[in-house]
């Protein structure tokens, strides 16, 4: 009996069809992470913010365990006070990720700063790791000195003088905006700068502000300078009356 060619077909794709499922069982399925715990900060070691302005300094870190076992984080230790670092979970299964939360509270002087924050775990080949926080403090605008000297001797009603200078320590021009008091209703303040001022380069402002207490005691609050800087923006600087 002679079999055509078309029906040699209808048998041949019926076994491919058949073996198709069969191979694409066979491919080779991704491996899982296998060994102890292994602990890796997403991004490397040092948490570096280059020039900024002081004030509180924000990053969150990722740390992902790469082992093939639950990793255990047992304390997460920052160097001094002015950080915090709250961890999000402190068991991770493997590929699993946390995020610390870094917050760093920078002090007000130009230069760099430099902290750092302990992770211990049960990573057996690296149960410490050191977290390097870095930043560079610019003060652009720098008060001298860094608050209004005190106003004291006055009668509550009574107006007493005080002033300070500010330094323009960057290499460009910079222009300040006439100050502004913050919400202090036991003092009344008015400034002599009434319209904004170009400090050159290297070059100094007087700025004199005469405060009048409504009430006896001690009455303090933030004098606040807009700037065209854009590292610092906005400077800050306290006045005190206390008031007999």
């Amino acid at each position: 009996m002679r079999i055509t060619l078309a029906q040699l077909r209808l048998p041949l794709l019926l076994l491919a069809a058949t073996a198709l499922p069969l191979l694409g069982g066979c491919q080779e399925k991704p491996l899982k992470a296998a060994g102890p715990p292994k602990i890796e900060i997403v991004g490397g070691e040092l948490v570096d913010w280059g020039r900024t302005a002081p004030g509180k300094l924000k990053r969150t870190v990722s740390i992902v365990n790469t082992g093939g076992d639950t990793l255990k984080i047992s304390k997460v230790q920052p160097s001094c006070g002015c950080t915090t670092a709250p961890l999000s979970k402190e068991k991770l299964l493997p590929g699993d990720t946390a995020s610390l939360d870094i917050t760093l509270d920078t002090p007000t002087h130009a230069g760099e700063a430099s902290k750092t924050i302990t992770i211990m775990s049960n990573d057996s080949l690296r149960p410490t790791v050191l977290l390097r926080l870095k930043a560079f403090i610019v003060r652009e605008i720098v008060a001298s000195p860094d608050f209004f000297p005190a106003i004291g001797d006055v009668k509550p009603g009574q107006e007493g003088t005080t002033e300070i200078e500010l330094l323009n320590t960057a290499e460009t021009p910079i222009t300040i905006q006439p100050p502004t008091l913050g919400d202090v209703p036991e003092m009344l303040v008015r400034f002599e700068m009434t319209a904004p001022v170009v400090i050159p380069p290297g070059e100094k402002v007087k700025v004199v502000a005469h405060a009048k207490p409504l009430k006896a005691g001690m009455s303090s609050g933030e004098v606040i300078f807009k700037t065209d800087s854009k590292i610092n923006p906005e400077v800050k600087v306290r006045i005190t009356c206390n008031a007999g």
